[in-house]
Parts: structure tokens; C-alpha cells; sequence
């Protein structure tokens, strides 16, 4: 929620992505969508400011966003240094139950979008 004003007037921004290695950007550097809610608050900061500036903690902002993937990517497992999508791919898929993620089955379905004119 501390981004919401930013994301509001600027749109998502990809540049605003993590690079460094040990982050929560397992499929790279884009912008990460879900059809789940419950995989959504995972990406949410739960920690909003009231009007006084003090925590309401469990409160979160989740945004519905229409996303444009075109040709998308299918994971097998997740990929190490993905930057950009694969030549003839717009975008990138873990599918649930399909991607392995450290050997395990990828739980929630995520979509990455590398471009922001996709958002």
C-alpha cells in the first residue's frame, strides 16, 4: 500500500523489479499477476497506515488488473536469470500443479508480463 500513490500516478513499472539474486522474483524481472487472491495478498504489504500513521496490520491492497499476455511462455520449472520473455513469447507462465519450484509443484498459477504496456 506505501506504492499504491505511485502505482496510481505512474502506472506498474517494470524498472521498479528486483535483480538481486535471493528475491522474490523467481521468474525474473516483470511485473507478476495471479488468478488467485490468496497468492495475491502473498505479494501484499499488510502493514497500511491509518489516518494518524500508525500500522493496521492484516490489511492489504490487492489490484484487479486487465493484462494483455499474448503468447505465453509455459515454465516446466522455474527459470534462474530471466530478464526479458523467450524470442516468439510476450510473456511468462508458472502453472499450478505444472511448474516445479525446488521440486515441488508450483501451487498457485503466476503470470510475469515483461513489458509495461501489457498492464
Amino acid at each position: 500500500a506505501s506504492h499504491l500513490p505511485s502505482i496510481v500516478r505512474h502506472g506498474l513499472r517494470t524498472k521498479f523489479s528486483p535483480l538481486q539474486p535471493n528475491t522474490t522474483a523467481l521468474y525474473g524481472r516483470g511485473e507478476y499477476f495471479t488468478d488467485s487472491t490468496c497468492k495475491a495478498w502473498q505479494y501484499t504489504d499488510r502493514r497500511i497506515a491509518n489516518r494518524t500513521g500508525s500500522a493496521m496490520p492484516n490489511r492489504g491492497v490487492i489490484l484487479l488488473c486487465r493484462v494483455t499476455l499474448g503468447k505465453a511462455q509455459l515454465f516446466a520449472k522455474a527459470p534462474t536469470d530471466k530478464l526479458f520473455s523467450d524470442p516468439g513469447f510476450h510473456s511468462a507462465m508458472a502453472k499450478h500443479g505444472h511448474t516445479m519450484r525446488s521440486g515441488v509443484p508450483q501451487i498457485y498459477t503466476e503470470f510475469v508480463v515483461y513489458d509495461d504496456w501489457q498492464v
